[in-house]
C-alpha cells in the first residue's frame, strides 16, 4: 500500500525519465491522458489531480495503520502466552508456542516488509517479555528452586528466539532471570541485596517478590515474620536510597 500510494504521487508530478543503453528515454511513470469530444477544462484537471492526492494520502495511512497493527498483534501474542489467569500455583509459561508464533510471523513478514519495518515490530519485545513475567509473580501462589530453574530456562529460550529474528540479544531478559533467582532468597536476604547492591527492579516487584515468598511460607506452615514488616522496612531501604542517588 505504501508502493502504491507513491506511485500515486508521482503521477501528480512530471514524469521520470530513464537511460537506455541505446541513449532513447522513456517515461518511468505511464502518463494518464483524457480524451473526450470536448477539450477538458482547468476544473476537471485539478480535481483529478485533489482526488489522487487524497487516494495516496489515505493508502500511505492505511499502510501505517497495518504497520501499527502488526507491532500490537505480536505483543499480543506475548500477553497472550506468557500471563497466567489470577491466584494461580506457577505456570508454565506456553514459551515453545510463543517461540513458534513469534518465528511464523517473522517468516512472514520479512518476505513483504523492509528490514527497518520489521525492526519497528520487533523492537522492545525483549523488555516487555520480561516485565509481562515478573508481573505474573503476584497471582502465584507458591513457588520453589525446581520452578525458578525452569523458568531461567524459559528466559533463555525466548532469548534465543527473540535474537534470531532481531539479531541483537535482548540483555533485559538477563535481568528477569536475575529477578526470579531472588524467590529463592529469604525476605532478609533480599533487603540485604537491596542496601548492598542498590535496588535494581521496581519498588511493585522487590514487594511482589517478598509477598510471594511469604505466601509459600504460610502455605508450608513455617515459621515466618509479619510480612508487613518486610514491606515496612523494604519502603524504608528504598526511601533512603533515593535520597541518596
Amino acid at each position: 500500500m505504501e508502493w502504491f500510494s507513491s506511485r500515486l504521487s508521482l503521477l501528480l508530478s512530471p514524469s521520470t525519465a530513464i537511460s537506455t543503453s541505446q541513449g532513447t528515454t522513456f517515461s518511468a511513470i505511464p502518463q494518464i491522458y483524457v480524451t473526450s469530444a470536448a477539450p477538458q477544462s482547468d476544473s476537471v484537471t485539478s480535481q483529478l489531480s485533489v482526488t489522487l492526492e487524497s487516494l495516496a494520502g489515505e493508502f500511505l495511512e492505511l499502510a501505517h495503520t497495518c504497520l501499527l497493527v502488526l507491532h500490537l498483534e505480536v505483543r499480543v501474542q506475548c500477553f497472550h502466552y506468557l500471563l497466567p489467569k489470577k491466584n494461580n500455583i506457577y505456570v508454565e509459561p506456553k514459551v515453545i508456542e510463543l517461540s513458534r508464533s513469534l518465528a511464523t510471523l517473522d517468516e512472514a513478514m520479512s518476505t513483504c516488509l523492509q528490514p527497518e519495518k520489521t525492526k519497528y515490530i520487533f523492537e522492545g519485545i525483549g523488555d516487555m517479555i520480561g516485565k509481562i513475567l515478573m508481573s505474573s509473580v503476584q497471582f502465584w501462589t507458591r513457588i520453589d528452586q525446581s520452578d525458578v530453574n525452569k523458568m531461567g530456562r524459559h528466559i533463555y529460550t525466548l532469548q534465543q528466539s527473540i535474537a534470531s529474528i532481531t539479531m541483537s540479544r535482548e540483555i533485559s531478559l538477563d535481568q528477569t532471570r536475575r529477578y526470579f533467582h531472588l524467590l529463592t532468597l529469604s525476605p532478609d536476604e533480599i533487603l540485604n541485596d537491596i542496601l548492598e547492591s542498590g535496588p535494581q527492579y521496581t519498588d511493585l516487584e522487590y514487594m511482589h517478590a517478598l509477598q510471594l515468598i511469604h505466601r509459600c511460607r504460610t502455605r508450608a506452615a513455617s515459621p515466618t515474620t509479619d510480612p508487613n514488616i518486610h514491606m515496612n522496612r523494604l519502603n524504608d531501604i528504598l526511601t533512603e536510597m533515593r535520597r541518596k542517588y
